[in-house]
C-alpha cells in the first residue's frame, strides 16, 4: 500500500462515507484533516482507512458462503433470509462503488487478497472452533456448516466494532481539543449481523466467549495488528 497526504485524506473521506450512517463524521470537524496528518504516523493513517474494509470484507465472505450453501442444499426455510443478505450485499457494494475511487477499491482488494492468503489456516481453525461449539450447543440442529459461517460473520462484524472503538480511542487521545464522534459500523453491516443471527438460530444460546473461539479470534487479531503496510512519504 502506497499513500501520500492527499491520497490518505481522500481515502479517509471516501471510506468514512461507506461506513457511516449519517450525522457528524470525523472529517466534518473543522481543522481535523491537517491535525490528522501531523499526529498520525503513515502506518496509523493506512490502518484507519484500510483495515476496517478488510475486516468487513471477511464478514461478507462468510455471509456469501451462507447464501451459496443455502442455494446448493436448497434450504427452503432460508429463502427469504438469503434474499435479504443479497439485498444488503448489493447495498454495501453500491456504497463502495459510489464512495470510493476505482484506484482505491483496487488498493483495498489487493490488500484483502494478501491478507486472506496469510490467514487461511487461522480461518480454518476458527471454523472448527465455532462448529464444535455449535454442535455442543445444538447437537440436533441441521445445516451446521451454513450456521457456522453465519456465526463467523457475526464474529467479524463484532471485531469491526471493536477495531473502530480502538481507532476512536486513539483519535480522541491524539486530538483531545476536537469534538470527534466515535467511528460507527455501517448500518448495512448492523443489519447483516441481525440476519446472520437469525440464520444461525442460536443467538441466545451460543457461547461466543468459548475459550477456543476467543483464542482463534485473538490469533487473527494479532495478525491484523502485525500487518506492515508499505507507504510513500
Amino acid at each position: 500500500m502506497m499513500t501520500n497526504n492527499d491520497v490518505f485524506l481522500r481515502a479517509l473521506r471516501q471510506i468514512e462515507s461507506v461506513h457511516t450512517g449519517g450525522g457528524d463524521r470525523l472529517m466534518d470537524v473543522v481543522g481535523t484533516e491537517s491535525i490528522l496528518l501531523e499526529r498520525l504516523s503513515k502506518q496509523e493513517q493506512v490502518r484507519a482507512t484500510i483495515v476496517p474494509l478488510m475486516i468487513a470484507h471477511i464478514a461478507w465472505y462468510f455471509a456469501d458462503k451462507v447464501t451459496s450453501i443455502a442455494a446448493q442444499q436448497r434450504v427452503s426455510i432460508l429463502k427469504k433470509l438469503s434474499r435479504d443478505i443479497k439485498s444488503l450485499r448489493h447495498d454495501y457494494d453500491y456504497r463502495m462503488r459510489n464512495s470510493m475511487s476505482h484506484s482505491n477499491i483496487k488498493e483495498v482488494e489487493d490488500q484483502i487478497n494478501m491478507f486472506e492468503s496469510s490467514i487461511g489456516m487461522d480461518i480454518q481453525i476458527l471454523y472448527f472452533s465455532v462448529n464444535n461449539e455449535f454442535k455442543r450447543t445444538m447437537p440436533n440442529y441441521p445445516y451446521d456448516e451454513l450456521r457456522t459461517y453465519a456465526i463467523m460473520s457475526v464474529l467479524f462484524i463484532d471485531y469491526l466494532k471493536e477495531y473502530n472503538n480502538e481507532t476512536s480511542d486513539m483519535l480522541l487521545e491524539r486530538i483531545p481539543e476536537k469534538s470527534i464522534s466515535r467511528i460507527p459500523v455501517s448500518p448495512v453491516l448492523e443489519k447483516l449481523r441481525k440476519v446472520m443471527e437469525l440464520v444461525s438460530g442460536v443467538s441466545k444460546k451460543f457461547n461466543y466467549k468459548d475459550k477456543n473461539i476467543v483464542l482463534s479470534m485473538a490469533v487473527i487479531k494479532n495478525r491484523v495488528n502485525g500487518i506492515e503496510f508499505s507507504v510513500l512519504e
